[in-house]
């Protein structure tokens, strides 16, 4: 039996929880007796769940209204369609069902913003305010001896820290990741490479072993890029959405007088609210 309009109204309320106690009962009985009625239930109970996660209310009306201005061109892109022989066209009583899954799914990927208040403002300002930062510290020096300060490794070693760098320089931080959590043990004198690590981890979704990694060097008594360590956690507890922590850091970042974030990390404060 064919989907009309009446039974896409029907569905709607029993989805929403509108419909009546004989309306349940009607609906629920022919999902079992019904395969095309109960696929139709199924789609449409996909759409209302996307929604409710979005905020169901404030989402419908902005659809409807959005379906409203539509539906003239909607209907007369159906229309070319059928005259150019183009296949059967979608069902109008699927048409409005269609567009809303295709306008959550585009609201879904621009963040919802325009619908509800942003409880992302921490990951928002991390992609404002992240900028990699620049390799001071490994030269390329790969087949050739160890340079100073690197005495620790071997050349082997320092040969696969040489290339974790190349990947980090040209932003293949996923790579880069993976062979500094190879060959840079926890240790205060490597204290810089876990910073290139950490930032490596954070680009490339390891945001907790990024945090993990920058406290470490952050709490060394001296280290190399110890102030780097600790801007780079704040950037850190950002993207986590750990905007109370983010905070501290910052201003503690912002009260010392010599650091070299220390006006980024103020300007930063001002804007995370």
């Amino acid at each position: 039996m064919a989907i009309s309009d009446k039974d896409i109204e029907l569905i709607e309320r029993y989805l929403l929880e509108e419909a009546t106690t004989e309306e349940k009962e009607e609906v629920d009985r022919r999902i079992h007796e019904e395969p095309a009625f109960s696929e139709q239930v199924q789609f449409m109970r996909g759409v209302v769940r996307a929604a409710e996660n979005a905020g169901k209310e404030q989402l419908r009306k902005k659809l409807q209204v959005k379906h409203e201005q539509l539906a003239p061109s909607l209907e007369q892109e159906s229309e070319k369609e059928r005259d150019a022989g183009q296949g059967k066209s979608v069902p109008l009583y699927q048409r409005r069902w269609l567009y809303y899954a295709t306008g959550i799914a585009a609201l879904l990927i621009v963040g919802l913003f325009v619908l509800l208040p942003s409880n992302n403002t921490g990951n928002s300002l991390y992609n404002n305010y992240f900028e990699a930062q620049p390799n001071e510290l490994v030269p390329y020096a790969r087949g050739e001896q160890v340079p100073a300060g690197f005495g620790h490794l071997s050349q082997e070693e320092y040969n696969l820290i040489v290339r974790a760098m190349k990947h980090y320089e040209r932003g293949n931080y996923q790579e880069a990741s993976s062979l500094f959590e190879e060959n840079v043990r926890r240790s205060a004198e490597n204290a810089g490479l876990i910073v290139y690590m950490a930032i490596s981890e954070m680009e490339s979704g390891k945001t907790q072993q990024a945090i993990e990694n920058l406290l470490y060097v952050n709490n060394l008594k001296e280290a190399t890029l110890q102030d780097e360590a600790g801007w780079y956690l704040a950037m850190a507890y950002l993207k986590d959405n750990q905007q109370e922590k983010a905070r501290n850091r910052l201003r503690d970042i912002a009260e010392e007088s010599q650091h070299p974030y220390r006006d980024r990390a103020s300007k930063l404060l001002k804007e995370l609210k």
